[in-house]
């Protein structure tokens, strides 16, 4: 006899187990970051080079947060991660661009995830 699959259309987030809503977030953010933050090309210009890389990075640190937090929901580790970089001054320009870009990602993934899951 097979078993039928829980129907959570149109559940709230509240509804949804965490440990579901967790594995939602990880697989979106991977497949955000294969589409949208694609490896950049060698010959790309060093800013570009530079700022596709901390977007990458920014989208890694995300996934692990979520990853090894599975008691905290994907929305909080991401808006914890944003608060920790507004905390941080970083004096030298390439420091400015790292967290402008650490910040700029976090927020792109986190409403890019509210709009495909209500997260």
């Amino acid at each position: 006899m097979k078993t039928k699959s829980p129907d959570y259309r149109g559940s709230s987030p509240l509804d949804v187990p965490a440990e579901m809503i967790s594995n939602f977030a990880l697989s979106f953010i991977e497949h955000y970051t294969r589409v949208n933050f694609f490896p950049p090309g060698r010959n790309w210009p060093s800013y570009w080079f530079r700022k596709r890389s901390f977007e990458r990075w920014t989208a890694k640190e995300l996934f692990d947060a979520i990853k090894n937090n599975p008691d905290v929901p994907p929305r909080q580790a991401i808006e914890d991660f944003i608060a920790k970089i507004d905390r941080l001054d970083p004096s030298e320009p390439l420091g400015r661009l790292i967290m402008e870009t650490a910040k700029d990602t976090a927020t792109e993934l986190l409403d890019a995830l509210h709009a495909a899951f209500d997260i």
